[in-house]
């Protein structure tokens, strides 16, 4: 029904490399957004500190306001985008900042119930466990979720007949999963 649809209608996803033609054909604008580099990273972790104070403020009781750790924060936002932009795998994009602040400060207020503090420690929790999860991916489908979302030209795909879709035993697809 989407051909039906009479408004303006964002969709996202990060697996552009499997999206059916029937799809694609619906879409009237194809936007590309690449990935995040340093200064841009570093500005959405500040606007996310900038909104969990705002959220914070509103807590009734002061002693369970989250003392937020700026600088600390900050500073792991610049070395985990260092130590992941070599490799691009584990890099995280703006929703992935924000659902970090999320858990990190869930984590934060689990560990002190009278003023609880987010520091670094709780994003480098985060991350580990989130490399661990991209470690078990990997290990299971033989590659990490990077491998589905990013256009890599190949003598295939550049074809003029190429439609894009999926042709079995192509390295991302795997009759287990």
């Amino acid at each position: 029904m989407l051909e039906y649809y009479n408004g303006v209608l964002f969709l996202t996803t990060n697996r552009v490399m499997i999206l059916d033609e029937v799809v694609k054909s619906r879409v009237l604008l194809h936007l590309r957004y690449n990935q995040l580099d340093k200064r841009q990273t570093i500005e959405i972790f500040k606007h996310n500190i900038t909104r969990l104070r705002r959220i914070e403020l509103q807590r009734r009781d002061p002693a369970n306001r989250l003392f937020i750790c700026e600088n600390e924060i900050i500073e792991f936002a610049r070395t985990h985008f260092d130590e992941t932009a070599k490799s691009g795998v584990g890099r995280w994009n703006g929703r992935q900042i924000q659902n970090a602040f999320l858990i990190a400060a869930s984590l934060a207020h689990l560990d002190s119930d009278d003023n609880p503090t987010l520091e670094r420690d709780h994003f480098e929790t985060v991350a580990q466990t989130i490399k661990l999860y991209d470690s078990f991916r990997t290990t299971n489908l033989g590659q990490d979720d990077s491998g589905y979302s990013s256009y890599t030209p190949t003598a295939q795909n550049e074809r003029e007949d190429y439609t894009g879709a999926p042709v079995r035993g192509e390295a991302w697809y795997s009759d287990s999963i």
